[in-house]
């Protein structure tokens, strides 16, 4: 139904259709307007004269659309246990955008698909303020991981099926590290997007870590988050999107003290151990072997222990 206030004029009209198979006309005398209830898809005009004023009657025309075609956009990935915004465009028969009745949004039928329903749920969201012409907003919610397509249907006119994948929440390790002044660490990442290659990385202290790509490096002591976002473009309004994000904490701390850690004290003649030096406060040798030095070995009974590099066996001669 569409309804047409009336103004001035004596308050009784005649009004006539040219094509009363296309639309019915109805004046409610109390309220003065004109209700229009469209029978089928076409144009027609509608002349309004006044009974008692010699005036000019008034042409309307009315052009009676169905719905033509169903748009559906929303980001293609959302994570566990979140969700996101999709947007749904309805056109008329003639490709345009329509005037749409937010107060009754019934009318137009709408009914959603999502071919897995146990990976994700589609809903009309409560909210249909700050919208475009034509514009319905809905909202995607991520229940379980895997991948399936959403439809959005209007009377008998489907969307095309928008693939969208849920995928766990972003994970960066090492949750909590400690590395020394001018030492590397390298983050990785787990969960997120199946597509790893958009994440980004930043920090929140740029004066105590430095980074590049996904390896930070100890500028001075202190401590600083790291944060990495799985980045992409939503398709409803081109901007970057963060599909999902996590932070790590890094802390750097000065070179005081070094020592030799062995996993025994006594040894059978002919046998082998290794030994490892780690930093003090218990910083791996990961960690210490990306600082730029130079280690010595010394041992006081050359004649009792042989002390041999890794390389040793292979003729490569290390530092």
């Amino acid at each position: 139904l569409r309804k047409l206030q009336l103004g001035h004029g004596s308050g009784f009209y005649d009004i006539k259709v040219k094509h009363p198979s296309l639309l019915d006309v109805q004046h409610d005398k109390q309220s003065n307007e004109i209700i229009l209830k469209p029978k089928q898809i076409g144009e027609t005009t509608l002349e309004i004269s006044d009974r008692c004023l010699k005036i000019e009657p008034s042409i309307l025309h009315v052009s009676i659309v169905g719905i033509g075609k169903v748009e559906l956009f929303s980001p293609d990935r959302v994570e566990r246990k979140k969700s996101i915004e999709g947007i749904v465009k309805l056109y008329d028969s003639n490709d345009q955008l329509l005037d749409l009745d937010y107060e009754n949004l019934n009318i137009y039928h709408l009914s959603e698909k999502v071919y897995h329903d146990q990976i994700l749920s589609i809903k009309r969201a409560p909210s249909q303020e700050n919208l475009q012409r034509g514009e319905i907003r809905y909202v995607i919610n991520g229940n379980e991981l895997g991948e399936t397509k959403v439809v959005v249907t209007s009377g008998s006119v489907p969307s095309m099926p928008s693939p969208i994948q849920v995928f766990p929440p972003l994970q960066l390790h090492p949750r909590n590290a400690t590395i020394l002044v001018g030492s590397h660490l390298e983050i990785s990442s787990r969960g997120g997007p199946k597509s790893q290659s958009n994440v980004v990385y930043s920090l929140t202290n740029g004066d105590i870590l430095a980074i590049d790509g996904d390896v930070v490096e100890g500028l001075k002591v202190g401590k600083s988050k790291v944060i990495g976002k799985s980045i992409g473009t939503n398709p409803i309004d081109g901007r970057a999107t963060v599909f999902t994000e996590d932070f790590v904490f890094v802390n750097v701390i000065p070179l005081n003290r070094i020592k030799i850690k062995a996993p025994l004290l006594r040894l059978k003649s002919g046998s082998v151990m290794p030994i490892t030096l780690w930093a003090d406060t218990d910083i791996s040798p990961m960690i210490l072997g990306t600082l730029n030095l130079k280690i010595f070995w010394q041992i006081d009974s050359p004649d009792i222990i042989e002390l041999k590099d890794v390389f040793d066996e292979f003729g490569v001669v290390y530092g």
